[in-house]
């Protein structure tokens, strides 16, 4: 009876393991995305009853998934959500604004054509995301690629502790740059404090620099093989791209935006590169293990 069990059990996740990888790839984009908005979506209080309604019909009748008013209904809400909580916003949520226009213009045309257009807009918004990103890196008037950037970002935010503390950095010391910019922030309450001193050894100053540069040629190498549409160019391009999500979010604990790259990756690789699509389904499995709080017990050291 054991034996019996186990082998049932066993082509029980083989059968689910079969269906996961034998979906359309039209069921498995809009239901990715759904879960983006459920686990990393909107925190204003109109988007969390929109988008708990909205999941809760889908599970109800899954064909509204394709249908394109459920994702215009999406793209209003989450314009809204921008709107009404512009500056605190993470850059992530923007992309997904665009990700639901992009899915009710797919699924405004024939059956024939959704899936180009949702694989080709795809492409369109990992050259733009990237390409901007390197423009703002290269010419904006803050500094960047000398490591500044990173090195403010490295002190001022803890969750960056757990990646710093890998390297052998003081946690004690980076929680007492934490505690200082504190102060500082409450120095109006009527403490004398206009500046403060931080721990910045040479190490961190040389993560940081090495950072901004791996993320500029990172960003730069994934536009240049996503604009030139040759079988190696877009091989090139799917395996940069899934390099850039592995790495970047050790970190970085920023899954959003990981799952929303996943998601567009996968939807570029179901024209032609199909195989792909099975590693952006693990990046996901990956972003999944990454939230276990590791960092907490590599800060405890």
């Amino acid at each position: 009876m054991p034996i019996q069990t186990t082998q049932s059990e066993a082509v029980s996740l083989k059968t689910f393991l079969h269906r996961l990888t034998t979906m359309q790839p039209l069921d498995i984009i809009p239901l990715l995305v759904l879960s983006i908005f459920l686990f990393y979506g909107y925190t204003t209080w109109f988007a969390k009853i929109a988008t708990m309604f909205l999941a809760i019909s889908a599970l109800l009748y899954r064909e509204l998934l394709r249908d394109p008013r459920y994702w215009l209904t999406f793209a209003c809400v989450s314009v809204f959500s921008i709107m009404y909580h512009w500056h605190p916003i993470d850059n992530h949520k923007f992309l997904l604004s665009y990700v639901a226009i992009m899915l009710f213009c797919a699924f405004s045309a024939s059956p024939a054509n959704q899936l180009k257009i949702i694989a080709g807009n795809a492409r369109l918004l990992i050259i733009l995301l990237m390409g901007m990103s390197v423009f703002w890196k290269l010419y904006s008037s803050d500094p960047y690629l000398d490591g500044s950037f990173f090195e403010y970002t490295f002190i001022v935010d803890e969750r960056f502790n757990g990646f710093l503390g890998f390297f052998g950095l003081d946690m004690k010391q980076l929680a007492s740059n934490h505690m200082a910019i504190f102060n500082l922030k409450q120095a109006y309450l009527g403490q004398d404090l206009n500046s403060i001193e931080v721990y910045s050894p040479a190490l961190l100053k040389t993560l940081a620099w090495l950072t901004g540069w791996w993320v500029v040629i990172i960003e730069l190498v994934i536009v240049a093989f996503f604009m030139f549409r040759t079988p190696l160019m877009d091989k090139l391009g799917h395996w940069s791209l899934l390099l850039f999500i592995v790495t970047t979010y050790v970190p970085a604990p920023v899954y959003g935006f990981g799952w929303t790259l996943s998601v567009l990756g996968y939807a570029v690789s179901q024209t032609h590169w199909k195989d792909y699509g099975r590693w952006y389904l693990l990046c996901i499995l990956l972003l999944m293990l990454y939230q276990i709080p590791w960092r907490i017990y590599i800060s405890s050291f």
